[in-house]
């Protein structure tokens, strides 16, 4: 009876194993090899990054400063201008408040002027009068006098014009008189009291001049 031929499993086995491995080392070499970063560059890029966000947001606060800058200028100019028509209201407020009460204080003072004059004939009256009764005449004088010193307080001045250069901003001359031994258009004699009130007139004096 022949003998069958026997083929060693061992050697098919490790046939087998090397085929495996040409395989394995074919599918290795054709992978693709995909590149890889340390984390070096990544930091890096990282810190760029942020510094690229910094430096924009620099650049928005830069630009709101410059915004805010403008609007406060604007603000202050429109503050200044509201200001200065607020002084410019007072003042003219004032100014007329002042014209006002000034006027007021002329016209009620200038109708007190007629009460002096009454007062200052009465007075010459009293003066001339050898037979006036003296309490009378003291009583008189005395009202006479405090009605002069209320419009002192007042600010209303007797002008002083006999002997005096005529001076149309001030005198009314009513008549003119020839005297030899005065200058010309000097006062010669008043007619009736003027008055000012500080510094300004209320009624020139009415006189007499030379010629």
């Amino acid at each position: 009876m022949p003998m069958k031929e026997h083929t060693p499993q061992n050697t098919k086995n490790n046939s087998n194993f090397y085929d495996i491995d040409e395989q394995i080392k074919e599918s290795d070499s054709k992978k693709v090899k995909i590149p890889t970063y340390s984390k070096s560059m990544d930091s890096k890029s990282s810190q760029q990054s942020k510094q690229g966000e910094l430096e924009s947001q620099i650049e928005k606060l830069k630009e709101e400063l410059v915004q805010k800058e403008k609007t406060n200028q604007k603000d202050k100019e429109r503050f200044l201008r509201a200001l200065a028509d607020y002084e410019n209201l007072e003042k003219r407020t004032k100014a007329e408040r002042s014209r006002i009460l000034k006027n007021a204080n002329a016209n009620l003072l200038t109708t007190f002027l007629e009460l002096a004059d009454t007062l200052e004939k009465a007075k010459s009256s009293f003066t001339d009068s050898s037979n006036a009764n003296t309490e009378l005449k003291e009583g008189f004088l005395a009202i006479e006098r405090q009605f002069s010193s209320i419009l002192n307080n007042a600010g209303v001045e007797r002008l002083e014009c006999l002997g005096t250069k005529f001076d149309p901003a001030f005198h009314e001359a009513v008549f003119v008189r020839k005297d030899p031994g005065e200058g010309e258009d000097i006062i010669l004699e008043e007619v009736q009291a003027g008055y000012t009130l500080n510094t300004t007139l209320l009624r020139p004096s009415k006189v007499i001049i030379a010629k």
